[in-house]
């Protein structure tokens, strides 16, 4: 099943190890922070945040995916997550619009998760990357401006779609 690491940052950018080589922000939390000289605001934050939301809608249209299940939940902000989506657990399925909500809950690290169906596959890493797997993702993938897709041959944390971060 092919896999696709999505991230804002250059793979050119990385050195021979495959870390990335400049000082960027890499959460929501890093909003007010000062990096290469300017301020993240909200504002910047938001623009690159939505980037991910669409690139995500465009796979699930690749993908034909409808429907997903909230695998391996954390939550790291209950009450963020209750005034946001009340009722989300574990094992839940979710509709597309649904997917989309959940998916901006995971880059805002209010929670962790991975969203599974039998043949595909969204997780969230640390540092703002997400990765999407999936049996009929074949071809050239989507692509969103300001975003880097890379495909890698596996999970960095292995291949098996059960694990944690």
């Amino acid at each position: 099943m092919p896999v696709f690491r999505i991230s804002k940052y250059d793979p050119f950018l990385r050195d021979a190890d495959g870390a990335y080589a400049r000082k960027e922000w890499t959460s929501h939390g890093d909003i007010g922070k000062v990096f290469d000289g300017a301020v993240l605001s909200l504002d910047e934050y938001l623009v690159v945040e939505e980037r991910y939301l669409e690139l995500l809608d465009k796979f699930l249209g690749w993908g034909r995916v409808e429907k997903l299940k909230v695998c391996g939940m954390e939550v790291y902000d209950r009450v963020a997550l209750q005034n946001a989506r009340p009722g989300l657990s574990e094992g839940v399925w979710l509709n597309e619009a649904a997917i989309r909500e959940v998916a901006r809950l995971a880059l805002r690290e209010v929670l962790w998760c991975r969203l599974e169906g039998q043949d595909f596959h969204v997780h969230f890493g640390y540092d703002f990357y997400m990765y999407v797997g999936g049996v009929a993702l074949i071809g050239a993938p989507p692509t969103v401006t300001g975003l880097f897709v890379e495909t890698i041959g596996e999970l960095p944390y292995g291949d098996d779609v059960s694990s944690g971060p």
